[in-house]
């Protein structure tokens, strides 16, 4: 695999040419800081430039379309992470040499109208796909409300990390869709093309020059923009003893959720340390977490720890009767403790560092993941897949337990439902 990068100014592209895939993948991001009043705005567009565009005004053109470009793949999402909201358009598609010639451009040009030509009149979206899209992000609003275990996580967010970004709901809310107008969401599609830093990547056995010449004349963004600099979150406030907060709703099972805030991670703890960590307290079936509160004593149904590293803070979930709040609580903070004191074993870290080093060989056979891997050592300075490979080989157990110690217990939230049993 060779890599190129670009910079046009208005845009950069990056191109991994590899001959290991069949297709090719194409991924342009817009992105800037995630603003909690535009989270609903961002979704809804989203919708509208992956629905129609001005030549396919119907979703059932778009779907035509696409079939005869080879069933390729189009998407458009709105993603937020660690401070940053990215409107993402991909696509995937069958490299030309396994069609026909011109296949290539003919497919990008659908892709890129996707972004440059959507379906507007007179300074707003065509007004019966605006109110279809608006009735689709108000369904998954309604639905994220109804799954508890989002819920769950969610108000453990909000009320641990209620300064941040994190506190914010990717899905928005009804009060701001109810108040959006179509005319709002176009002139806010101008200030994204304006203003939003924008990259694009591309994986697959192409041409880097004649990429880098396509998309400097098809896609018409002309004004110039600094890189973004990616801030982790920090935590200022750690707090001495922990809160805990219950909340009662209509359902069977009860979910908890335990918030840690993370103090003064470096490089290197937050790639590779917390996931070992993560992994021997609660990552998997041969887990601390698993073995002493699920397997053990049966006090939930289900229980796993994660580290955001990007975000400093690690969430413990688990799905329990209301009648094993506390002593779950117990355990979880005695393994805790047991993670900061060492008592887990070398072999213990080893195994998952083995585990973690064979995957990476995985990445090589999924092009969105490869992008994901350059991606992040752009903006975020993570290693690439060999210098992973290195690098976590050199995790040692003092490591994981100078970790541990900056693992601190913020916020205990039980979303409690359901009867105690007899």
């Amino acid at each position: 695999m060779k890599y190129y990068d670009y910079d046009l100014l208005p845009f950069k592209i990056y191109v991994l040419k590899t001959d290991r895939f069949k297709t090719v993948s194409v991924q342009i991001n817009f992105t800037r800081k995630v603003k909690e009043d535009e989270i609903t705005k961002r979704n809804v567009l989203c919708g509208l430039l992956g629905s129609t565009t001005k030549n396919y005004p119907k979703e059932r053109f778009m779907s035509m379309k696409r079939q005869e470009l080879y069933s390729a793949g189009f998407s458009c999402g709105n993603v937020n992470s660690a401070g940053e909201a990215t409107i993402r358009f991909q696509t995937d598609y069958l490299n030309e040499k396994y069609t026909e010639e011109g296949m290539q451009k003919e497919t990008l040009d659908f892709f890129i109208s996707m972004i440059m030509e959507p379906n507007v009149t007179d300074g707003k979206f065509d007004e019966e796909q605006f109110h279809l899209v608006k009735n689709r992000v108000k369904k998954n609003i309604l639905r994220s409300m109804e799954n508890l275990r989002y819920k769950a996580d969610r108000r453990l967010l909000e009320i641990m990390c209620k300064d941040t970004s994190l506190a914010y709901s990717s899905y928005g809310t009804l009060e701001d869709l109810e108040k959006l107008t179509n005319e709002e969401v176009y002139q806010y599609y101008l200030d994204v093309l304006q203003k939003d830093y924008v990259d694009i990547f591309v994986c697959g056995d192409v041409d880097p020059e004649k990429i880098k010449d396509y998309f400097l004349e098809h896609l018409k963004i002309k004004t110039m923009k600094k890189p973004m600099l990616f801030q982790p979150i920090v935590f200022k406030d750690i707090r001495k003893r922990a809160r805990t907060v219950v909340e009662k709703i209509e359902a069977e099972q009860s979910n908890l959720v335990v918030g840690f805030k993370i103090d003064s991670l470096t490089p290197f703890e937050r790639d590779y340390v917390s996931m070992v960590y993560s992994q021997i307290l609660g990552g998997n079936s041969n887990s601390k977490l698993f073995r002493i509160i699920r397997e053990k004593h049966s006090f939930c149904y289900s229980i796993q720890s994660a580290v955001y590293g990007l975000d400093h803070v690690m969430l413990i979930r688990a799905g329990i009767d209301r009648k094993n709040f506390k002593k779950t609580v117990e355990y979880i903070k005695k393994l805790c403790k047991e993670m900061a004191s060492g008592k887990f074993t070398e072999q213990d870290v080893q195994n998952y560092i083995q585990l973690y080093y064979y995957s990476l060989d995985e990445i090589y056979d999924e092009p969105n993941s490869l992008i994901s891997v350059y991606r992040g050592h752009i903006h975020r300075h993570s290693d690439l897949i060999d210098e992973r490979k290195e690098n976590v080989q050199k995790v040692t157990k003092e490591m994981v337990v100078k970790f541990a110690k900056k693992v601190h217990l913020d916020t205990i939230y039980l979303l409690e439902g359901g009867k105690e049993h007899e």
